[in-house]
């Protein structure tokens, strides 16, 4: 959870650069020789988010037994 409260704030501060910008504006920086948009990485950063929290969730349902419905 320490991790976690720690690296909240330095999230936070990554996103501010992109405050005000086009969603569908490309990076200056291609990801494999192609640009990506804000929105893909947005996308992907919810996508990534959402794997590691169904990973803990695996991790909790074999150490309690109880499954979420």
């Amino acid at each position: 959870m320490m991790i976690w409260l720690r690296t909240v704030p330095a999230s936070n501060a990554l996103e501010r650069p992109s405050k005000g910008r086009d969603l569908d504006e490309l990076s200056p920086e291609p990801d494999g020789g192609r640009p990506v948009s804000l929105r893909w990485i947005y996308l992907h950063m919810i996508e990534e988010y959402a794997r590691h929290n169904g990973h803990a969730d695996l991790f909790r349902e074999r150490i309690d037994g109880m499954t979420g419905d």
